[in-house]
């Protein structure tokens, strides 16, 4: 489906959940998500796989032109300003504020696959497209400014924020910058 926030503001929202995805929206399947303001926000999420400001994962579909200020914090698993995990092509997202987690970054292996958290100022993991991104964020402690993880495209994407990686802690063979 398809959410036009039209410019309109989500103000002062505090979120606490123990769900596998944390955000305004938990998990997307083939949305588009635009025109979305989220301002002086809280997004905290307890043992949870994703944690994002807007989205906690996106799988397919696309962000575009949303904006969050506050804070996202998870105790483990992948966070971000705008989404915590993304398979979604991002554009022209804002972030500022505090963005962090409990484990720095990890990774574990359930049933021999390798997974990977990472803390990232737009997106902790990315797997598709980051375009004209914006981070403002402070990223902690060992985030990457516009992604955690990068196993996907990050392009025109600026990072003033401080983090421990610049525009991205890791990257894959496959991605690219």
């Amino acid at each position: 489906g398809e959410f036009n926030g039209k410019n309109h503001l989500i103000k002062n929202y505090n979120l606490s959940s123990e769900e596998e995805y944390v955000g305004i929206f938990g998990y997307t399947i083939e949305a588009d998500i635009k025109n979305l303001i989220v301002e002086n926000a809280s997004i905290y999420g307890i043992d949870s796989y994703g944690t994002g400001g807007i989205v906690g994962c996106a799988f397919r579909g696309s962000i575009n032109n949303c904006t969050f200020s506050g804070q996202v914090c998870s105790t483990v698993g992948s966070v971000g300003g705008i989404a915590g995990s993304s398979r979604a092509s991002l554009s022209e997202c804002t972030v500022s504020g505090k963005i962090s987690d409990g484990c720095g970054g990890s990774s574990y292996f359930p049933d021999g696959i390798k997974i990977i958290f990472g803390t990232g100022g737009i997106v902790g993991d990315n797997e598709d497209t980051l375009y004209k991104c914006i981070n403002n964020a402070n990223v902690y402690p060992k985030g990457g400014g516009i992604a955690g993880c990068n196993q996907g495209i990050i392009a025109s994407c600026v990072n003033y924020g401080n983090a421990y990686g610049g525009i991205s802690v890791s990257t894959t063979s496959s991605s690219w910058m």
